[in-house]
């Protein structure tokens, strides 16, 4: 199973929620958030997309971490590519979606359906009666049309090359989370699981004091969560929490500590800055 190196913001049909870059070095959206967004059933929406043959190898599953009364928790989550968004769009059945978005998605799902026959239209028919047809097109559409076509070309001559690509770019992902792994190893020994409970409890309070700010309010408990861990990650140069070095607690909870404070000035620190290391058996 793939990890989750980064979090970002993004905003849907007037929702926001995490968008998720993974060690095989995709962006990621977490089903449950789409079908939240626009008022599906998410087993449903599951069961379509692991049986769709066109989706298959686009989707899996992550542990992401989700606001939770006053702290997070981390659940797994079936998590589909961006790049496969729309076309999962294009397969809705308007009748399930909210009623308030049933003209947004109409209009979508034509226009996904006037770009889908400028790609394969040129597969389709033959070039003398595109032409015959492009005569009675307005010029925008010509012009838009036969740059469809030459990137259908295009497409048609790189397919081998593209296929031979993304294998070559999977064997590299696979390479770079293996050497991830030694990397940490070798630059010291990992925090135990203790100490990466102990940090996960001061990111959450950190990221409830930034909450409790009126920028935190506009940005939602989510995006303050994500934006304290991105920091941490940043100052410490790791992907995830099993890259800190149990050395680097004290420099770990110190940083948390201040960040606290810059958020809740002159408050006493809660209890999950309290806890003393468990001493690493290894």
């Amino acid at each position: 199973m793939h990890e989750v190196v980064q979090q970002f913001v993004f905003e849907f049909y007037q929702s926001k929620f995490p968008m998720y870059y993974a060690s095989d070095h995709r962006l990621y959206l977490a089903l449950n958030d789409l079908c939240r967004a626009l008022g599906l059933k998410n087993d449903a929406q599951r069961r379509r997309v692991l049986e769709d043959p066109a989706l298959e190898g686009c989707s899996t599953t992550l542990e992401v971490e989700t606001p939770y009364r006053d702290t997070v928790r981390v659940q797994q989550a079936l998590c589909l590519w961006v790049e496969r968004l729309p076309y999962w769009l294009g397969t809705l059945e308007i009748s399930r979606v909210k009623p308030e978005l049933v003209e947004r998605i109409v209009l979508y799902k034509r226009e996904m359906a006037d770009a889908l026959w400028a790609m394969y239209r040129s597969d389709i028919l033959p070039s003398d009666i595109l032409a015959e047809l492009d005569t009675r097109v307005p010029l925008e559409r010509k012009r838009y049309l036969q740059a469809a076509d030459e990137l259908a070309e295009l497409r048609r001559e790189l397919g081998g090359v593209g296929e031979h690509m993304q294998q070559v770019d999977r064997r590299l992902g696979d390479i770079h989370e293996r050497l991830s792994v030694i990397e940490a190893r070798y630059v010291g020994v990992p925090v135990n699981s203790e100490q990466q409970a102990h940090i996960k409890k001061m990111v959450a309070a950190v990221a409830m004091a930034f909450y409790d700010t009126d920028d935190g309010k506009k940005r939602g408990k989510g995006a303050c969560f994500a934006a304290v861990w991105n920091n941490l990650k940043e100052r410490f140069n790791v992907a995830d929490y099993p890259e800190l070095a149990a050395d680097q607690m004290p420099a770990i909870v110190d940083y948390l500590k201040k960040r606290y404070s810059h958020f809740a000035p002159g408050l006493p620190f809660p209890s999950a800055f309290l806890r003393g290391d468990q001493k690493n058996l290894f």
